[in-house]
Formats: structure tokens, C-alpha cells, sequence
């Protein structure tokens, strides 16, 4: 049984697109639903990794190697380009979008946190 390679590419752009959806599950409010790079960087990545992933389990089913080793270098380059991208956007206006709900200070050493005020909410309470 053969499939197209167009069929796979709409499978994967479909699917990317429902994760992108997926990712404001988790807001609580309708306005609070604003356009956001870093997601959109990390819908196109899982995107890319799932191509990788679905493309091993159905190698046969699309028998053209040199198409089959294009699409997974080609998602190589996506998903170490949209990691870049995530993780290399600054801390300037838009970065967050609501205050207080900011992961930078998740992911950056102690050290490099300047200019914030991120002493813990509960610093003080018990003393």
C-alpha cells in the first residue's frame, strides 16, 4: 500500500495546527488568548518531530528514501531552528504575557536574573 507524500505533508500540517489549538487549553480566560511566537515555534517543532516519528513507523508505506531522508533532515532543521527560536527571544515587551505568569525565571540561572523582582511570594511568612 502506497500514500502520497502530500497526504503525509496534510497529515502533519494538520495535526501541527490542532497542537498549536491545543496549547491555549490551559487558559482560563478568552482574553487572555493572544497571539504567542513562542507557541506558534513550539507547535512547528512538535510538528517536525512527529514527522520524524510517523515517517519511522510507516517507511515502507512511503518507499522513496531519498524523499523519506529529505523529510527527516528537512524536520532536523525545523526543530533545531523553532528551538532557537523559543529559547533565544529576549525579555522585552510582549515576552510575557500576563504578569506573574512568566516561566523565564524557570529557565535562567539565579545569576541572570537582573532587573526582577523574584523573591519568592512566601519569603518572610513564618519568621
Amino acid at each position: 500500500m502506497k500514500m502520497s507524500y502530500g497526504r503525509f505533508a496534510a497529515m502533519i500540517g494538520t495535526a501541527t495546527l490542532i497542537m498549536f489549538g491545543l496549547m491555549y487549553s490551559t487558559v482560563y480566560a478568552l482574553d487572555h488568548v493572544t497571539w504567542s511566537e513562542t507557541r506558534s515555534y513550539m507547535a512547528l517543532y512538535m510538528g517536525a518531530v512527529m514527522a520524524i516519528v510517523m515517517l519511522g513507523f510507516m517507511w515502507k508505506v512511503y518507499p522513496n528514501r531519498k524523499t523519506n531522508v529529505g523529510i527527516v533532515i528537512g524536520a532536523g532543521v525545523v526543530i533545531a531552528g523553532g528551538l532557537f527560536l523559543a529559547r533565544s527571544q529576549g525579555d522585552g515587551p510582549g515576552r510575557v504575557i500576563h504578569e506573574g505568569h512568566d516561566p523565564s525565571p524557570l529557565d535562567r540561572h539565579p545569576h541572570q536574573r537582573k532587573g526582577r523582582d523574584l523573591r519568592p511570594k512566601g519569603e518572610g511568612v513564618g519568621r
